[in-house]
C-alpha cells in the first residue's frame, strides 16, 4: 500500500487532489492498486458487491455501506484504486 499522492494522479481528477481533501487523504488514506479492468468496460459488469456512482466520464467511485474504503475507477484506461477511509 503506498501515500495517495503516489497512485492516484492517472484515476482521480484535479479537483479530487487539490486542497483539504487531497491533504486529509494524502496524511491518513491508505492506497492499494488493484487490478485494472479492461478498457473501456463497464466497471459494474465486474464487481457485483459494490454500489458506485459515476462522478464523470473518467471516474466512477465504488463503495459498499459495510466497509471503511472507496474504489476509484477510470473506466476508459480500466485503472483501479481502493482508498482507505477508515482512519478518516
Amino acid at each position: 500500500m503506498r501515500a495517495l499522492a503516489e497512485v492516484a494522479v492517472p484515476i482521480l481528477p484535479d479537483f479530487l487532489m487539490n486542497g483539504t481533501l487531497n491533504e486529509a487523504i494524502a496524511t491518513n488514506g491508505i492506497v492499494d492498486t488493484l487490478s485494472p479492468i479492461p478498457p473501456g468496460s463497464n466497471p459494474y459488469h465486474f464487481d457485483l458487491y459494490h454500489q458506485g456512482v459515476e462522478i464523470n466520464k473518467d471516474i466512477h467511485i465504488m463503495f459498499s455501506s459495510t466497509h471503511k474504503y472507496i474504489i476509484a475507477i477510470n473506466p476508459n484506461t480500466g485503472n483501479r484504486v481502493r482508498i482507505d477511509l477508515s482512519d478518516l
